[in-house]
């Protein structure tokens, strides 16, 4: 069995990568296994601390124990030996790419769209982690890696939950980074999934907005801020739906927050843009597309590609309907014995009906919904609507039309949004269905 310090001397140090509040980051090799490593040692003032070393083995345990495409892997922990100046360290997959802090350096804000892919994959990441009960706790863009194919993968799981009742360090600075910190951590109080979303919450309104939402010159008028600020309108140029997605993030008291990841990942999801293609004719060829600033071209080529893909597929599909269709009805018509027309042609004929019922479909996931009707031969619009609260967001409100259409008809799916809090002086929305003046989300 190898030692302590026969372990820290398996990974050689190449260069530092990044410096944080409890430790320094390390490019390292492994020599055992030979490939290249991220080490993360502990600074010495919190590595003196036996509870805090337990805790963070506890916690390291933990976050080895989380698999997820989305999220760092850790590979092996050290206890460490302080006596032999060994910190405890943490050995975890080495990422390529840049931080989201770099991509949003100088103040650029990111496109919607991208914000919210690369929030999404965040929030998939931390659902995965709160489904196990681990607890982030320093959710923000320097512990975000965005690989050159614009793949999220979240690092320092379990750094900051091992913390656990330090609510403030000897010099008096709060655990956690304060830009990011929730009102209930700025108080002393102990971080849940809530508290991981509203950290989230605020890397998306930094992201949408190119700053982050509160300024103050000290870390406690910060967290002070954060406590007792209300959230600032995002520009205008935010869709309405992702915005709401964004304030409701935000929220200060935790119950008025999506419960977790996998709740703010649904709401995300649910504000994928419309992909729907109705073609007339070829396909054409698919013009070259420029990388994107901050590595996302690659990840624009995939997609655009598999959406052409499928529209080819869709309409190879809807060819076979239509012909089986136009062949049962001569077998129909036919009689017995009797011949085909000498030439072999089939006359052509209108697009088949089919029956669309509201009830099979109202209440249902909209991904669901989509996959069904395009079974059917049925094109789709998605428009988010706003959401009184009652309601999943994600899940179809009301379908449009309905009963016997034709064929390739487009079918409008109204989708419940995020619930929107009443502002003050307004009077709450109390209609049974969705209201259609309001819904301004993505379509």
């Amino acid at each position: 069995m190898m030692g302590t310090g026969q372990r820290a001397e398996r990974y050689t140090r190449r260069h530092r990568l990044a410096t944080g509040g409890m430790g320094e980051v390390w490019l390292a090799h492994d020599e055992v296994l030979h490939r290249d490593v991220a080490v993360k040692y502990l600074k010495h003032e919190y590595a003196d601390d036996e509870g805090f070393r337990t805790r963070f083995l506890q916690e390291a345990r933990s976050a080895a124990s989380l698999q997820h495409p989305n999220v760092a892997t850790v590979f092996d922990f050290g206890a460490g030996d302080v006596d032999e100046d060994h910190p405890p360290f943490l050995v975890m997959e080495y990422v390529e790419g840049r931080t989201l802090s770099d991509l949003l350096a100088g103040g650029r804000a990111l496109d919607a769209e991208q914000a919210r892919l690369l929030v999404t994959q965040a929030a998939d990441a931390l659902a995965a982690a709160h489904a196990i009960g681990l607890v982030h706790r320093d959710v923000k863009p320097g512990n975000f890696m965005v690989t050159p194919d614009g793949v999220v993968k979240i690092t320092d799981f379990g750094i900051a939950r091992a913390g656990d009742g330090m609510a403030l360090t000897e010099t008096g600075q709060l655990l956690g980074t304060p830009s990011y910190i929730s009102p209930e951590q700025a108080e002393g109080h102990t971080a849940t999934p809530a508290s991981d979303v509203y950290g989230l919450g605020v890397v998306l309104f930094e992201c949408l907005a190119g700053h982050r939402p509160f300024q103050a010159e000290s870390p406690v008028a910060l967290a002070l801020a954060h406590i007792r600020e209300p959230v600032p309108e995002l520009p205008e140029h935010v869709p309405a739906g992702l915005a709401e997605v964004t304030r409701r993030a935000m929220a200060k008291r935790p119950e008025e927050r999506y419960a977790d990841g996998s709740e703010l990942a649904a709401a995300l999801h649910a504000l994928a843009p419309e992909q729907t293609m109705l073609l007339t004719g070829p396909l054409p060829a698919a013009p070259p597309v420029a990388p994107e600033p901050g590595g996302f071209g690659t990840l624009a080529r995939r997609r655009a590609a598999l959406w052409a893909a499928l529209a080819v597929l869709a309409v190879v599909a809807i060819a076979v309907v239509t012909a089986l269709a136009s062949r049962g009805g001569e077998t129909d018509n036919t009689p017995s014995g009797g011949s085909s027309s000498p030439s072999g042609n089939v006359s052509s004929a209108a697009p088949a009906d089919v029956t669309v019922d509201p009830a099979a479909y109202v209440g249902k996931p909209v991904a669901d919904v989509r996959a069904a009707l395009g079974a059917l031969g049925l094109h789709t619009r998605v428009v988010t609507v706003a959401n009184p609260g009652g309601h999943t967001v994600g899940t179809v409100a009301t379908l449009a039309p309905t009963g016997s259409v034709k064929a390739g008809a487009t079918i409008r799916l109204d989708v419940w949004g995020a619930v929107q809090k009443p502002q003050p002086g307004t009077t709450k929305h109390h209609g049974g269905g969705p209201d259609k003046g309001h819904g301004k989300g993505k379509h």
